[in-house]
């Protein structure tokens, strides 16, 4: 069977329903905030950390919801699956819930500087469009 589709210079082009589109033409993920990583002053070799990132790295983040200090607590992890620092506290209520209901959520690096605030690492906390 094969289903009609709106061709952009007009007319119908054939769908085939058995072939899969592997990259969605409208897939664009969802900036939800930018923050910073908490945290990072007790990790061991954060300043090595720091000036290793790059803009635009990916960071993944885990939810913690067994955490004594924050129930809402989501750890940001680097390349290696190591955790770097968390999400702050004033920033992760809806993001742990969004996690907790099942969106992928990372983090990408806009700044880095070791010298600037919480070792100054700024983030912008992504959602991904599934």
């Amino acid at each position: 069977m094969t289903l009609p589709a709106v061709n952009p210079g007009g007319g119908v082009v054939p769908l085939d329903p058995g072939k899969l589109i592997d990259n969605p033409p409208f897939k664009k993920d969802i900036r939800l905030a930018e923050t910073y990583i908490a945290g990072m002053m007790f990790v061991e070799g954060s300043d090595e950390i720091v000036r290793n990132m790059r803009k635009g790295d990916r960071l993944e983040l885990r939810r913690e919801p067994h955490n004594h200090y924050d129930r809402n607590a989501i750890a940001v992890l680097d390349a290696d699956g190591i955790r770097i620092g968390y999400i702050p506290r004033k920033t992760n209520p809806i993001a742990a819930g969004l996690m907790d209901s099942g969106k992928r959520l990372y983090c990408t690096v806009s700044n880095a500087d070791a010298f600037f605030g919480d070792l100054g690492v700024t983030i912008e906390l992504m959602m991904e469009d599934l």
